[in-house]
């Protein structure tokens, strides 16, 4: 039958592969921008460097708290299955001196809106706005502009909830008729400066798109050659840290955090920040980070800033609606990795065609005996069957 068949043609898979392969889906870098090297360097540093202990690595004993909201530490749940011990500290191991950086300033939500919750970080964040605004750096301004009844509820609404609008306690959304203006001291200044403002509708700054489908911020970024992010702004553990993680993970942009220039109106503020600093960003005080502006040696202006031939381009090319040709067009503008070996792929494209021609022979050498076995056994039992009548 053809159920003994497909048990047969399972096994074979099954002994080809016994990890479930076959049904594995598997990512590809080949349009990816997170999985670029913008620095050109990281294979060789592996080179050189992969048999060496981690310098950006503390490693301490688990205390074993009961409180799973302890600061250090995590409880056992079961004792079957312990907590890990010794536990493990990272930080960023690349320093803003290590080369030289093409930066974007990026300045989220310093508004009226929130103007109490970010008051007190505002002469460094201004102070830095300064400073590459006197070297024509790029600045980009973001304003969150939820209002409760715009209508665009998803589930950053369904978390806080409904209510809280008449008393403007609810921090889902702005209130006021400056609601979503940057404060005096941050905003924009010229024509060219509001042209480079996002009114956003997400947490992450990455996720904001025009009416067409096209992102807004990362093809701006990609256009301009810029490799290292410095985010400022507010709040700490929503939009700040949402787009870190977007900036590192999906785009693979470094960031750095000058954890002075961050702000929020709740308690987690410095929790937010710990994550930053143990998985994604490079924790820089404002005073440190201008100094290192000012020295002339670590960072410069990106080499196509202004130039928006390009960006529009990429925007076209990255928009979630992109076809093929597009797709091909960000290829183009944002290449792969440089350093793989060409024989090394065509070595393994062969030996992939040949797997797959060895499964095709072996699935279909399967399902003909088992095909020939059963015919044989249909055959036996009518020849028997025609013996006893």
């Amino acid at each position: 039958s053809w159920s003994s068949v497909s048990r047969k043609v399972c096994g074979v898979v099954f002994l080809l592969f016994p990890h479930g392969a076959l049904g594995e889906v598997w990512a590809s870098a080949r349009y990816d921008p997170g999985t670029r090297d913008l620095t050109k360097s990281f294979a060789a540093a592996l080179s050189e460097r992969g048999g060496e202990p981690m310098s950006n690595v503390e490693y301490m004993a688990n205390d074993f708290p009961a409180d799973v909201f302890a600061s250090e530490g995590i409880p056992d749940f079961d004792d079957a299955y312990p907590a890990p011990d010794p536990l493990s500290k990272y930080w960023c191991y690349w320093n803003v001196t290590d080369h030289v950086r093409r930066p974007v300033l990026i300045i989220e939500d310093m508004e009226f809106g929130y103007d109490q919750y970010v008051e007190y970080v505002v002469p460094h964040a201004t102070a830095l706005l300064e400073a590459f605004r006197e070297r024509d750096w790029p600045v980009i301004w973001t304003n969150w502009v939820r209002r409760f009844d715009d209508g665009y509820y998803g589930a950053i609404d369904r978390f806080y909830g409904p209510q809280g609008i008449s008393n403007e306690e609810n921090p889902c959304y702005v209130y006021g008729r400056k609601g979503s203006q940057t404060v005096e001291a941050l905003k924009p200044a010229t024509a060219d400066e509001w042209d480079r403002t996002i009114k956003s509708l997400h947490l992450s700054k990455f996720a904001d798109m025009d009416d067409d489908g096209n992102f807004l911020l990362y093809p701006r970024l990609a256009s301009w050659g810029v490799d290292t992010l410095v985010i400022v702004g507010a709040w700490t553990e929503d939009c700040v840290l949402a787009t870190v993680f977007d900036a590192v993970d999906k785009f693979g942009f470094d960031v750095i955090l000058p954890p002075d220039a961050v702000a929020t109106a709740s308690n987690l503020n410095g929790d937010a920040i710990k994550i930053a600093e143990g998985g994604l960003a490079k924790l820089v005080d404002t005073e440190e980070l201008l100094q290192v502006i000012d020295d002339g040696r670590y960072f410069m202006k990106a080499p196509h800033y202004h130039n928006d031939k390009i960006f529009t381009s990429l925007s076209r090319a990255v928009s979630p609606a992109a076809g093929l040709d597009d797709a091909y067009l960000l290829r183009k503008a944002v290449p792969a990795q440089e350093n793989k070996n060409p024989a090394a792929v065509v070595v393994v494209s062969l030996s992939a065609a040949l797997s797959f021609a060895a499964l095709a022979a072996t699935l279909s050498a399967a399902i003909v005996t088992a095909y020939f076995k059963t015919s044989r056994r249909g055959r036996g039992y009518q020849t028997i069957a025609s013996s006893s009548t």
